[in-house]
This record gives C-alpha cells, structure tokens and sequence, in this order.
C-alpha cells in the first residue's frame, strides 16, 4: 500500500517491470501508456482510465484558465480538450493558485488528485484498476522524492 507522503518504495520502471510479467499485454500497454508523458494525447477506452484523464485534464485547465487570465493571455493554445466543467475543479485551482507559497500549491493538487484517485478506487480489488491506480499514485510520490532530494542539494550547494 502507498501512503500520501511517503517515500516511494520503488519507482515506475521497476512497477512495470513486475507487471509485465503478471499482466496480459493488452493491460501492460495501457499501463504503460497511462504512466508515459503522452497520457493527455491518448483516447483512453477503459472507463477507469478514462475518468482519471478527464479530471486530470479539468483540473489542469482550470489552472491554465486562471493563470492566463492573471497574465491576460489567451488560453486557446494552451488548453488541453475539452472536458465536463466542474465548478469544483475552479475552485480548487484557485484556492491552489492564491496559496502563498508553490510549494503548498502543488502539495494541495497532489493531495487532491490522490484523494480522487482513491475515490476511483472504492470497490476495486485486485484488478487493473487497482494496479493503474498504484501506478498513478506511484508517479505522485516519485516526483515528491525528487523535490525532497533537490531541496537537499540546494541546502548543501549553500553551505
């Protein structure tokens, strides 16, 4: 089990590692694929998936929105597709957006997608489900690790 700021027991390499030998190949390339830097381009089938990647995509416009709007910029070219509009995810942009520090800001959008992902989760045991899940919320801790490990290296290039 993955908890919310903890150090990742291993990263997503080694994940797929391990699943390629338990998982069909059908389900490895969709993990694959959902854990890769072009997962907002694809046209995701599983339903799971799928709702991951239109929250993921509604919140990320959300911030585009307002920081476009701050800036007074226009949004058409930065804007990823369209969406269900929520009146949730401006909310928690803005509240993010106007948090003093971005650090806490991206705290407060990494917890918010991990409490979504969990959310997704309920009722799903030992399925696919709960591997591209594992795999999502392994990619957050990852890129937390790396942040805790930056900050070490600027508090030493200091001294």
């Amino acid at each position: 089990m993955l908890q919310w700021q903890t150090r990742p027991p291993f990263n997503k390499q080694h994940l797929s590692e391990l699943s390629r030998l338990l998982i069909s190949e059908q389900d490895f390339s969709l993990l694959t694929e959902s854990l890769g830097e072009d997962w907002w381009k694809k046209e995701f089938l599983n339903p799971w998936l799928r709702k991951w990647q239109d929250f993921e995509i509604s919140l990320r416009n959300e911030l585009v929105k307002i920081r476009a709007n701050r800036r007074k910029v226009e949004t058409t070219q930065y804007l990823r597709r369209e969406t269900s509009q929520s009146y949730e995810f401006t909310q928690i942009a803005a509240h993010a957006y106007r948090l003093p520090s971005p650090q806490e800001a991206e705290q407060l959008l990494d917890l918010t997608r991990w409490q979504f992902i969990e959310e997704l989760t309920l009722g799903h045991y030992f399925d696919l489900e709960v591997l591209l899940a594992y795999g999502l919320k392994l990619t957050i801790l990852e890129r937390w690790e790396k942040i805790r490990l930056s900050e070490k290296e600027k508090l030493l290039e200091k001294l």
